[in-house]
C-alpha cells in the first residue's frame, strides 16, 4: 500500500504532539519566574515609545506583576496614547512536583512549536530540546524552560498588549501617574511526561514542561484617575 509524503509527515507531528502531551493531569507551578523586560505606549500616530526596562523577574506564583512610574521628568511626551504593550522574555524559571516526581534545579529545556499566541496553545510541538534534566526524586528546584513558539519570530520575546486599539485615547501630561497590573491563573500549567520513544530531541527519560495558560485573566491600566480593565479576549499575548 502506497502513503503519500504529506500524509506521512502529517501523522509525524500528531503523534509527536500526541506523546509530548501523553503526560498526567497538569500541576500547579510552585514557582514561576517572569522577566518583565519592557513596558511602551502607542500615541496617536502609530509610534511605539519605550516608557520603562525594568528587568524585572516576578515570581507568577506568588505575586501578580506590577509596574507604577510618574511621568514627573517628562519622560513621555504629554499626548494622546492608544495602546500599550508589555514585553517578556520566553524563558521561565519554574518548580513544582507531580506526586513524587520532582522538577531538578538547574535543568535546562527548550520547546518549539507552531503556538502564535496563548489560545493557540499547546499547538504542535515541533521539537524539545534539554541540555540539562529537568526530572529527579532528590529534591523539588527550578528549572530554565524556553518557549520557542511561532518559528516565524526570531527574537526570544513575547508581547501581552490590547488586541485592539482604545477607541478613547488615553491622556498623559507631565506629572502623569501610570499603573500596570496583570493577574496571570497558573492553575494546572505545569506537565509531567513519561519517556517517550520518539526522537526529535524528546528526552528518553521522564522530564518537566511548562506552558503558561490559554488566557490572560485580567490587565489593569490606570493613567491618573482612568482606569481600563481589560479581560479575555480584550488582550493578547504573542509569542
Amino acid at each position: 500500500m502506497k502513503i503519500k509524503m504529506t500524509s506521512v509527515i502529517f501523522l509525524f507531528f500528531l503523534a509527536f504532539s500526541t506523546v509530548a502531551h501523553a503526560a498526567s493531569d497538569p500541576v500547579t507551578p510552585s514557582k514561576c519566574v517572569v522577566t518583565i523586560e519592557r513596558f511602551e505606549l502607542k500615541n496617536n500616530t502609530g509610534e511605539w515609545i519605550t516608557v520603562i526596562s525594568p528587568d524585572l523577574q516576578v515570581d507568577l506564583a506568588v505575586k501578580d506583576p506590577t509596574l507604577s512610574f510618574s511621568n514627573a521628568g517628562g519622560k513621555i511626551p504629554p499626548g494622546n496614547y492608544i495602546n500599550f504593550r508589555i514585553i517578556l522574555s520566553e524563558t521561565f524559571k519554574v518548580s513544582g512536583k507531580d506526586h513524587e516526581n520532582l522538577t531538578k534545579e538547574g535543568g535546562d529545556v527548550t520547546i518549539s512549536g507552531t503556538a502564535h499566541e496563548l489560545r493557540d496553545l499547546p499547538g504542535v510541538f515541533t521539537a524539545y530540546k534539554e541540555t540539562e534534566p529537568t526530572w529527579n526524586l532528590a529534591s523539588e528546584g527550578a528549572f530554565k524552560i524556553h518557549l520557542n513558539f511561532n518559528s516565524a519570530d526570531s527574537d526570544e520575546e513575547m508581547t501581552l498588549t490590547r488586541r485592539r486599539d482604545f477607541a478613547e485615547a488615553l491622556e498623559i501630561k507631565k506629572g502623569s501617574f501610570v499603573y500596570v497590573w496583570f493577574l496571570m491563573d497558573l492553575q494546572k500549567t505545569l506537565y509531567f511526561a513519561e519517556a517517550a520513544s520518539l526522537s526529535n530531541g524528546w528526552p528518553k527519560d521522564r522530564a518537566f514542561y511548562f506552558l503558561p495558560p490559554k488566557q490572560i485573566d485580567t490587565v489593569l491600566l490606570t493613567v491618573d484617575g482612568r482606569k481600563e480593565e481589560m479581560k479575555g479576549d480584550d488582550v493578547v499575548l504573542w509569542f
